[in-house]
């Protein structure tokens, strides 16, 4: 995981990149899901940042397979609610 500020973060799992944005301990949402099969590093990557906390969101820029890959097995484990264009609901 690579730190821009600090409150936000991003890892680059495959082509595309995931964003933290939270403080580590507080509140965070996650930006966009990256690839299938990178729910488990991703879900790492945020604990190792956040501890044991879920993200009060989770936010798609766009439903593309490399940023909605993942969603379905990180909103499911979180129980965090999506936010995306109404366009990109399948």
């Amino acid at each position: 995981m690579r730190e821009l500020a600090p409150d936000l973060a991003y890892r680059r799992p495959g082509i595309v990149n995931v964003v933290f944005f939270g403080r580590p301990g507080g509140d965070w949402v996650l930006i966009d899901a990256g690839l299938p099969g990178t729910a488990g590093m991703i879900a790492h990557s945020a604990e190792a940042r956040f501890g044991g906390r879920a993200p009060v969101a989770i936010i798609l820029t766009h439903g593309h397979i490399d940023h909605a890959g993942a969603l379905r097995t990180l909103a499911g484990r979180w129980s965090a609610p999506v936010y995306a264009h109404p366009r990109e609901v399948p």
